[in-house]
């Protein structure tokens, strides 16, 4: 268990970031002039799930703890990205003061998601 979360570290410090900063309400966001640009948000919902996603391919595969984890760690990384964007749409929506889930941001994370997969794969970056 120990070799786990140790090889999972960042992908697990990186969640926790994601988490934070996507339950904060609404209200409490900060929202300098300069950050006023259309769409900014489904950026910034993409790259955080882009590197969500990178971290977790590579602690997948380099993990011993969990074997499917090892073999599949796209596919895993991505459906973990994923269902956590959801859920935090969803939570957003129903228990965030001055926040919505936004079915736009959920695609904004998963657009990320896959950018990343594309990315790891096309590069050939953390072989077995």
């Amino acid at each position: 268990m120990l070799q786990f979360i140790t090889h999972n570290s960042k992908t697990i410090i990186w969640t926790f970031i994601v988490v934070v900063v996507c339950i904060i309400p609404g209200n409490e966001i900060p929202s300098p002039p300069i950050l006023n640009l259309p769409h900014l948000d489904k950026l910034v919902h993409g790259g955080l799930y882009f590197v969500l996603t990178f971290l977790a391919i590579h602690s997948f595969s380099k993990q011993e703890w969990i074997n499917k984890l090892k073999q599949s760690p796209f596919l895993f990384a991505f459906i973990y990205a994923v269902s956590l964007g959801i859920i935090i749409e969803f939570i957003q929506a129903n228990f965030i003061p001055n926040r919505n889930g936004d079915i736009f941001d959920a695609l904004a994370n998963t657009t990320g998601s896959l950018l990343a997969v594309f990315v790891v794969k096309k590069l050939k970056l953390f072989h077995k």
